[in-house]
């Protein structure tokens, strides 16, 4: 569990960290059943989300849906990061892998907000 800056880091950090009201909260979790690896994370704010937190989060939610409406059989791995990535760009975060540290799979919501 991650609070604050240090959601900026997809896997967390080791530092000690004290939970503050409007800090944002990563949680990432997962189990091994059967042979099968699951992976979630989870990310809310602590408190009432500032109207930063929000534009960010309404932003990753617009390029969530662009990489999903991209994710069709025989599409790249690459055009699917880039049709969200774009979008993520376009608003100011970026180019390429500045703010958003990752593929599109983990830590671009959370760079965008701790650049």
């Amino acid at each position: 569990m991650s609070f604050g800056k240090y959601t900026a880091y997809p896997h967390g950090s080791i530092q000690p960290q004290k939970l503050q009201v409007g800090d944002v909260v990563q949680i990432d979790d997962g189990c091994s059943v059967d042979g099968y690896q699951s992976d979630v994370t989870r990310t809310v704010v602590f408190g009432k989300p500032t109207a930063r937190q929000i534009q960010v989060w309404n932003l990753e939610h617009k390029a969530q849906a662009a990489a999903f409406a991209a994710a069709r059989p025989g599409a790249t791995c690459e055009s699917v990061d880039a049709a969200a990535r774009d979008l993520i760009t376009d608003a100011g975060f970026g180019p390429g892998y500045k703010v958003a540290g990752t593929s599109s799979s983990h830590g671009s919501w959370h760079r965008a907000r701790y650049p």
